[in-house]
C-alpha cells in the first residue's frame, strides 16, 4: 500500500511541476514584454523631447536672423526681410499666394493651422544645419503691425513655424511662435524663447 501511494504521489507531482514551469515561463515572457514596452516608451519620449527642443531652437534662430543686419546682407538670398512698409508691399508681389520662397511667406492666417496643412511649406522653407539625425526647416509669415507701424522695431509682426524631423524614424514635431519685436530690440542679439509672444505646438 505504501508503494502504491508513493507512485500516486509521484504521478501527481509531475503534472504539477509542468504546470508551474509553464506558468513561470508565461510570467517571464510578460515581464520581458513589459520591459521592452517601457524601453520603447522611454525612447519615444526622449525623441519627442529632442524634436521639440530642435523646433524651438529653430524658431529662436529664425527670429535672430530676422533681427540681424548680417543676415539681411546675405547676398545669396534673393529675398530679404523688409524694414519698412514699402519693402513689405514690394515683397508681396514676389511671393506665391499660399506659399513661401526662401522661408518667407505671405500672411497665411486664412488657412487652417494643423501640422498636416503646413507640410507643403517645406519646399519653400529655409533649412538649418542638422542636429544629428534631426533635420530642421522654418518659414516666416510677415504682416504689418497696426500699432507701432511708424517705429522701425515694431513695424512688423512675424509668425515663425519650425518643423523638426528625425530621419531615422520619420517622426516630426512642428512648433509655431508669434513675435512682434520690441522697439528696443538690439540688432545681432540672440532672441530667446521668452522674447516671443505666443508659442504653441501644431497638432497633426
Amino acid at each position: 500500500m505504501k508503494a502504491l501511494k508513493f507512485f500516486q504521489q509521484q504521478g501527481l507531482a509531475l503534472p504539477t511541476v509542468l504546470a508551474l514551469s509553464m506558468l513561470c515561463s508565461v510570467l517571464l515572457l510578460a515581464c520581458w514584454r513589459n520591459i521592452a514596452l517601457s524601453q520603447g516608451w522611454s525612447r519615444s519620449s526622449v525623441e519627442r523631447w529632442q524634436l521639440r527642443q530642435a523646433a524651438l531652437s529653430g524658431i529662436c534662430k529664425a527670429a535672430t536672423a530676422i533681427s540681424s543686419p548680417a543676415a539681411q546682407a546675405n547676398k545669396n538670398m534673393r529675398l530679404s526681410y523688409p524694414v519698412d512698409a514699402a519693402q513689405w508691399a514690394q515683397l508681396q508681389t514676389r511671393l506665391p499666394v499660399n506659399g513661401c520662397v526662401q522661408g518667407i511667406c505671405r500672411p497665411l492666417l486664412h488657412l487652417s493651422n494643423h501640422r498636416s496643412d503646413w507640410l507643403n511649406r517645406t519646399s519653400g522653407a529655409n533649412s538649418l544645419p542638422a542636429q544629428g539625425e534631426i533635420s530642421l526647416v522654418y518659414w516666416v509669415e510677415i504682416w504689418t503691425s497696426t500699432s507701432n507701424a511708424n517705429q522701425v522695431g515694431g513695424a512688423f509682426t512675424y509668425r515663425i513655424t519650425a518643423l523638426a524631423q528625425a530621419s531615422n524614424r520619420n517622426t516630426q514635431a512642428a512648433w509655431q511662435a508669434v513675435w512682434q519685436p520690441a522697439t528696443t530690440t538690439v540688432n545681432d542679439t540672440a532672441i530667446r524663447l521668452a522674447d516671443l509672444q505666443t508659442v504653441l505646438e501644431l497638432q497633426p
